[in-house]
């Protein structure tokens, strides 16, 4: 019972880390898109700044 229980325990903490993990990567790409849609605004307003002159 003991050892099944060990078990148990150890891949839940497995599937804690594995979450973690994939929870960082996710953060991770929200930045990125983020950062991606930062960039994108500043090249927009900058074509429409230069249109403009």
């Amino acid at each position: 019972m003991t050892t099944y229980n060990q078990q148990k325990l150890t891949n839940i903490s497995k599937m804690m880390s594995n979450l973690n993990d994939y929870e960082d990567k996710m953060e991770l790409k929200e930045s990125k898109h983020q950062l991606n849609g930062i960039q994108t605004m500043d090249v927009q307003k900058f074509e429409k700044e230069k249109n403009n002159q």
